[in-house]
């Protein structure tokens, strides 16, 4: 559950139709999840390995790859988002993300109007638009609030660009403002650690350098500035907590 002391809440980075279907509902009844994230990885893996995909594939064959991609995503999103649905109207979190195409990520135009295409195809209050920090992904993310869409800023390595998408929230939240809109649309900044350290792994370990630390840190930084700017709709989402090797224990970046 929601800890609201600490503005706490554990999220799902993963979604398939069969684990939606089962055990995602026992996860969210015993409050040990408040919502989940996709992206296309996720996606692609559920896609091409689950067997739950067999019969829409088969219905979908012959369409071009992004159509079968977004109707397979598009179905399992408003089935998440149905299921959490109870969570947000509880005030208890309850979002689920869904990524614009990435190779959109230098258009924001394109950007703006699949993200709005996806939140009004799938209907539901509690989906989160997913779009990448690029400069015409803060461009997008202003635009999406604007309008009452919510937004994850995703694939955040650094301090400049949360200060970037803190900027674009802000003024999304002056024009909402200025609107007389007081029920603001949800934003997180979707702050990636495991894969800052295994990048830097091999270079710290030829100068004996402890491995394991300056993801951890950078994420920090980037945290204190999003609380410090103290939105009350704007929050810290720690993604790629998985430690992507052997190295460390699976519960070491959580």
């Amino acid at each position: 559950m929601y800890k609201d002391d600490i503005k706490f809440s554990l999220w799902c980075d993963f979604v398939e139709r069969s684990f939606l279907e089962g055990e995602f509902t026992e996860l969210i009844e015993k409050k040990i999840i408040n919502a989940a994230t996709s992206n296309p990885a996720i996606f692609k893996s559920a896609f091409l390995s689950s067997s739950a995909y067999a019969e829409d594939k088969a219905a979908l064959k012959g369409r071009p790859a992004k159509e079968i991609y977004e109707a397979l995503a598009i179905q399992d999103v408003t089935l998440a988002a149905s299921k959490l649905l109870p969570s947000y109207e509880k005030n208890d979190d309850g979002f689920i993300s869904i990524e614009v195409d990435p190779f959109l990520c230098d258009d924001a135009q394109k950007t703006i109007e699949e993200g709005k295409r996806l939140f009004k195809t799938i209907g539901y209050p509690n989906v989160m638009i997913k779009v990448p920090a690029t400069q015409a992904g803060f461009v997008a993310m202003e635009a999406l609030l604007s309008e009452g869409i919510n937004v994850n800023a995703t694939l955040i390595f650094s301090i400049e660009q949360t200060h970037r998408c803190l900027e674009a929230f802000r003024k999304a939240n002056e024009a909402l403002k200025a609107r007389n809109v007081h029920a603001l649309p949800q934003a997180v900044i979707s702050i990636f650690v495991s894969r800052f350290d295994r990048k830097l792994d091999d270079a710290l370990k030829a100068i004996d350098f402890p491995t394991g630390r300056v993801g951890v840190m950078n994420a920090l930084r980037c945290y204190a500035a999003i609380q410090h700017d103290a939105m009350p709709n704007v929050r810290a989402l720690f993604a790629s907590t998985g430690v992507k090797g052997n190295a460390l224990s699976p519960d070491y970046y959580i």
